[in-house]
């Protein structure tokens, strides 16, 4: 009995998983492509490339030809324009940057002669209160 309850509940859940599909599915024989595929891709710049009647790319039709290339002017004239780019920017090491390195520096050496003196301090205090320890233990054993 209790099987036979066990394989309708399974049958009714597994019935209720297959509905909730049925919204996506066509109600009749038509196609709808879902939503977000229904146009033909975005223009990305010229290309030689063929396209089929829907607007999209022909599969296994390469390109005849190459693009459309820059004239001579457009290249001149963009070679004249970064043409001397590391030279306008200035040396590597310029003061502003020596500078900042040499506070760096500085700040770091402090930071670090501090962590020595706090490290010292602490195994100073340390050590006394070992001693202290030590001095107390010899002190309950003397009677």
């Amino acid at each position: 009995m209790m099987l036979r309850w066990r394989n309708t509940a399974m049958a009714i859940a597994g019935l209720l998983t297959l509905n909730g599909c049925a919204a996506y599915m066509p109600r009749d024989e038509t196609p709808t492509p879902p939503p977000g595929f229904t146009g033909p891709p975005a223009p990305s710049g010229p290309s030689s490339q063929r396209l089929g009647r829907d607007g999209y790319p022909l599969i296994g039709a390469y390109p005849t030809t190459a693009g459309p290339q820059a004239d001579q002017a457009t290249v001149a004239a963009t070679q004249a324009r970064f043409a001397n780019v590391a030279a306008r920017a200035g040396p590597a090491g310029t003061a502003r940057y020596d500078q900042s390195v040499s506070e760096l520096s500085t700040l770091a050496s402090t930071r670090q002669s501090e962590a020595a003196a706090r490290a010292a301090e602490a195994r100073r205090s340390t050590q006394e209160l070992r001693d202290l320890a030590r001095e107390r233990q010899e002190r309950a054993r003397t009677p």
